[in-house]
């Protein structure tokens, strides 16, 4: 079942100024437009009328971006796709929807209504009589589509696939179609939501005064979200210190926009630096994906809490929207940050639709990345596997040297893993056979076979099978036990040589294997021991084990050009086993892949039986407060 949104943006458009507005009441005459969720329109910017032009040319004929738009503006609304795709509206009604192909890397055009009805008066396309017909229906051959007429009005548009035409979209009439073609500007954005925008700058600094006592500091990230925020705290008479955090992986203009935006707010700024851990990290975990997310623990949860800790009571000002995703749908202004109960974070800008926060800011005169006019629709890490295969073509265009280095990366372990050409041009951005992972393979007519791919995955551990007799579990590896004995301690309260003695059980560290004779739960309690086995061998050198821990008993250490967490104060440790539950390597990459594994099944980070989040953040808090509060 589809995931509903918490909240619902509502669009109109205002015929006197030929934009979108956002409350009928602000517009005489507005009319609502159907468009799907979550309707955060923006415009279409230089870069993205320069693609989405030649994609008009190639998909419906030369010059019919112009034609059909008439040099108005248009806007663009991003909406659920295998990869990226808009509705594209103009004049108050869907000119057409832009679908990006990850494998042919191309945009498909799909014609609306309005694009349609233009697309046949300016004789880019051609047309055919019709009865009745329903979407699916093949209506000839051919290679471009064609308008469907009945009773001398456009009634659908028919698609070449395979060959063959089929119906795409079947429109009721009477239909609206273009309800102004006035040129417009972004100053008759601002001007037709003039009172809207009022009241979202009032709810804004509304939010910030209500916000408690601590430090101010905002996450600036270098994208137009947090430059809103400094924005609204500079209305409300407030600073702030302005932290950035380079994850190592941004793209340049990110930094440097994040540099020009502390420079015209005259505001102090500080940089979180993950240096080039992630570049260690993805040769030790494998290519991070959507559902394997390693990579925000290294590059994000690390330096940022060695950034705050010491800041004690902080208010963290961040500029999340209900717009983005159906997580932040659900947001509240102001909530305890997860893991720093120091820490309160104050959401200011929550309702601002990204068109309203864009035009502005420009108003404003505010530095803006220029991402966002090559056609990103957000930034931050370049090679986020939350994004989509369009954006990383732009940045291998904008870019080259930074998406070869990630490509090289991508062959490499592509090649390890036994894929073709569609892993590299997007299949990596899930681990688990999900719906898209499996469309792109089919589509290269190879297959997914998820066991083997996690068993490649693996690099300093490797998992060889699992026996289990009643409360006692035999897990095969291959792993430097001297490495894991170093941490074994933290399983239990005594170490009596290859033997680890504990309130949850025994573990036996052998050459070729670990055994677990548990009290509790059999095959959780042997995981546990997995846990300390990946984290000690598999070392990403992140240190959360290191700045979490409440009694500084862990400590990574440099071992060459590897690094290691090691008890350099066994009897200090209380045996929480946080270290474990925050640590990317025991916590992502080992529950993911030796957890898939173990409990045979490509999901079974999921599964209920694992310590609770609830647990595991109840942990955190304590050792955090322990630490924030100690002189």
């Amino acid at each position: 079942m589809r995931r509903q949104w918490a909240r619902e943006l509502e669009v109109y458009w205002c015929p006197e100024y030929n934009v979108p507005v956002f409350r009928r009441k602000d517009c005489e005459g507005s009319v609502r437009l159907s468009l799907f969720q979550p309707r955060d329109l923006r415009p279409a910017w230089e870069g993205d009328v320069k693609h989405l032009s030649k994609a008009f040319d190639e998909e419906v004929g030369k010059g019919s971006w112009d034609k059909l738009t008439g040099g108005r503006m248009a806007f663009l609304n991003k909406v659920p796709a295998l990869d990226h795709a808009y509705e594209i509206v103009v004049d108050g009604d869907i000119l057409a929807r832009a679908i990006y192909d990850p494998l042919s890397e191309k945009w498909r055009i799909r014609l609306g209504y309005l694009g349609a009805v233009r697309a046949l008066e300016e004789g880019f396309i051609d047309s055919k009589e019709v009865d009745d017909i329903k979407p699916g229906d093949v209506v000839g051959r051919g290679n471009k589509q064609i308008a469907l007429v009945k009773d001398g009005k456009v009634i659908a548009v028919a698609i070449p696939k395979r060959g063959k035409l089929r119906v795409d979209k079947v429109w009721k009439h009477p239909r609206r179609g273009a309800l102004s073609e006035k040129k417009q500007s972004l100053k008759d954005v601002l001007k037709a939501n003039e009172k809207f925008l009022e009241e979202l700058r009032e709810w804004s600094v509304n939010v910030i005064r209500k916000a408690p006592r601590g430090k101010r500091v905002v996450s600036l990230s270098g994208g137009k979200d947090s430059a809103l925020v400094v924005q609204m705290l500079k209305e409300a008479g407030e600073e702030a210190l302005l932290l950035f955090n380079d994850t190592g992986i941004e793209l340049p203009e990110t930094v440097e926009t994040a540099r020009l935006e502390a420079e015209y707010f005259g505001m102090p700024l500080e940089v979180a630096s993950a240096g080039n851990l992630f570049w260690k990290a993805v040769d030790l975990f494998s290519p991070p994906a959507r559902d394997f997310r390693w990579c925000c623990k290294v590059t994000k949860l690390g330096p940022i809490a060695r950034k705050m800790l010491p800041m004690g009571e902080v208010v963290n000002f961040v500029g999340n929207r209900w717009w983005e995703s159906l997580e932040r749908a659900r947001a509240s202004p102001m909530m305890k940050m997860k893991y720093f109960p120091t820490i309160t974070t104050v959401s200011p800008i929550l309702p601002w639709p990204q068109l309203l926060e864009l035009a502005y800011l420009i108003e404003k005169g505010v530095p803006i990345n220029p991402l966002y006019f090559k056609g990103f629709d957000r930034v931050g890490c370049f090679m986020c596997p939350g994004a989509t295969a369009w954006e990383f073509k732009l940045v291998k265009e904008l870019h080259p040297e930074l998406w070869e280095k990630w490509e090289r990366i991508l062959r490499k372990w592509a090649k390890r893993l036994g894929y073709g050409e569609w892993w590299v041009k997007g299949g990596w951005r899930w681990l688990a056979p999900e719906a898209p992972k499996k469309a792109l393979a089919m589509k290269a007519k190879e297959e997914v076979n998820w066991k083997e791919e996690y068993r490649r995955r693996l690099s300093k551990v490797k998992y060889l099978g699992i026996r289990k007799r009643g409360k006692i579990v035999e897990v095969k590896l291959k792993y430097d036990r001297k490495k894991a004995l170093d941490l074994a301690k933290l399983l239990g309260t005594k170490v009596e040589g290859e033997k680890v003695l504990g309130p949850k059980g025994e573990y036996i560290f052998k050459e070729d294997k670990v055994v677990v004779k548990a009290k509790g739960e059999a095959l959780e309690e042997a995981f546990e021991a997995i846990r300390v086995i990946h984290a000690s061998n598999a070392c990403a050198g992140c240190k959360i084990c290191e700045t979490w821990c409440p009694t500084g008993a862990i400590k990574v250490i440099d071992e060459g050009k590897e690094t290691r967490p090691v008890l350099v104060k066994p009897d200090a440790c209380e045996g929480c086993r946080l270290c474990m539950y925050l640590c990317p390597s025991a916590d992502v990459v080992a529950d993911h892949l030796i957890g898939g594994l173990m409990f045979n099944n490509p999901k079974a980070w999921k599964r209920p039986s694992k310590p609770h989040k609830e647990l595991v953040q109840k942990l955190a808090e304590g050792a955090w407060r322990r630490k924030a509060t100690r002189p």
